[in-house]
């Protein structure tokens, strides 16, 4: 006879308080102000976007920005505002710069100008962000590369047959 002793019952409604919680350990619900969520990346309403996520609760908030063309369309006003509505509640704001490919690296190759020009973009993105907090430490995230072809990998059978697999599944 074997018994098994189900420790984790598997994911449930845990934030419903409707829900038996007989075999749930209260230390693991956690308010709304313990979640950090991101806004719409692909409005330059920044605002309106981490004015409503405020008032889920929560109270960290990344600003969205990974799209250069929505970023430089976010009016300078509505950074400044975004400062002042983090000051009123109380929360903590990060801010995801947009995705570049910051090594210069084009599908036609790398150039100078090219890195040159992911450089200004970058540059304008924490310039951007240090107006939603001129007096903080805000972290901005970029990423360390953007569009690079996904590593491959390349098999010889005994054959000699030659397979090219890619290591990331789409």
């Amino acid at each position: 006879m074997t018994n098994y002793h189900n420790f984790y019952p598997g994911a449930d409604y845990g934030l419903d308080p409707k829900k038996d919680d007989s075999h749930i350990d209260l230390d693991y619900k956690f308010p709304a102000s313990q979640f950090a969520l991101p806004t719409d990346p692909r409005t330059a309403n920044q605002l309106k976007a981490v004015s409503d996520k405020l008032r889920t609760g929560a109270k960290t908030i990344e600003v969205s920005g990974i799209t250069p063309q929505v970023l430089e369309s976010i009016p300078e006003q509505h950074l400044k505002e975004i400062n002042r509505l983090n000051k009123l509640a109380g929360a903590e704001l990060t801010f995801h710069g947009p995705l570049l490919e910051p090594t210069g690296l084009t599908n036609e190759g790398w150039s100078e100008a090219s890195r040159n020009q992911v450089e200004k973009q970058m540059w304008s993105a924490i310039e951007r962000g240090q107006k939603m907090d001129p007096e903080g430490n805000l972290i901005i995230t970029f990423h360390s590369s953007n569009g690079l072809p996904d590593p491959e990998t390349i098999m010889k059978d005994e054959t000699g047959k030659i397979e090219t697999k890619s290591l990331v599944e789409h």
